[in-house]
């Protein structure tokens, strides 16, 4: 049995993208991945699939003037991924959306 983060990562980017911040980058560990799609579902489906490939990454997303930065580490409880950020007290009110909606859940599996 493994963990499929895919589910917590897609439902992450997509309430980020609900809240209007535009998912700019993602940075592996080797190498920034800057996105330029026509789509927030191309995106969030491409970053989704780079997040999930690694244990620990760092998002870039913007709003506005606004720049900000996640890190993200898989392994923790899904409602846990985002382990820091850029302090922004708009940016808490969408993590705070997303750990409502996977507090006390388990990581789905494969």
């Amino acid at each position: 049995m493994s963990y499929d983060w895919s589910g917590p990562v897609n439902s992450l980017l997509n309430t980020l993208q609900k809240a209007g911040y535009t998912i700019v980058a993602v940075f592996d560990g080797e190498e920034w991945t800057k996105f330029n799609q026509t789509t927030n579902l191309a995106v969030r489906k491409e970053a989704t699939d780079i997040i999930t490939s690694v244990d620990e990454c760092h998002l870039r997303i913007k709003k506005g003037d606004m720049k900000l930065r996640l890190f993200i580490v898989l392994g923790n409880e899904p409602e846990e991924i985002v382990v820091a950020y850029t302090p922004n007290d708009e940016l808490e009110v969408s993590l705070d959306k997303y750990i409502t909606i996977w507090e006390g859940k388990k990581c789905p599996t494969k």
